[in-house]
């Protein structure tokens, strides 16, 4: 898989992106360099598997979980059965934003 230049997240409006399995490995990320990668993946791992716990638990269908930032937001969301996105969004950006952009992500990705 390729990944995308991170001059066109920042057009879109994201810090970083970052694809990730569900036990926690990191599949393909641009994230920003004061990060730890791997720590980032595992924490961000805990947070999608026990929100999917909770929804099972509380019969709840939330589908995305977001930490609110001064300038930045980190919105974490399902991909598929198996991995989830962890982006670092501008403050606020409403979620059906985040999704439309996501889309163009995955078109250049699998172009």
């Amino acid at each position: 898989m390729n990944m995308i230049d991170e001059n066109k997240l920042r057009e879109l409006g994201f810090r970083g992106v970052a694809v990730i399995k569900k036990d926690g490995k990191l599949e393909n990320a641009v994230l920003p360099d004061h990060l730890d990668r791997e720590m980032f993946s595992l924490m961000t791992a805990i947070m999608f598997s026990s929100s999917e716990t909770i929804n099972k638990e509380m019969d709840f269908n939330i589908d995305i979980i977001r930490m609110y930032g001064h300038k930045w937001d980190l919105v974490i969301m399902k991909k598929d059965n198996y991995s989830f996105y962890a982006i670092f969004t501008k403050h606020n950006m409403p979620v059906d934003e985040i999704k439309e952009k996501l889309r163009k992500i995955n078109n250049d990705l699998n172009s």
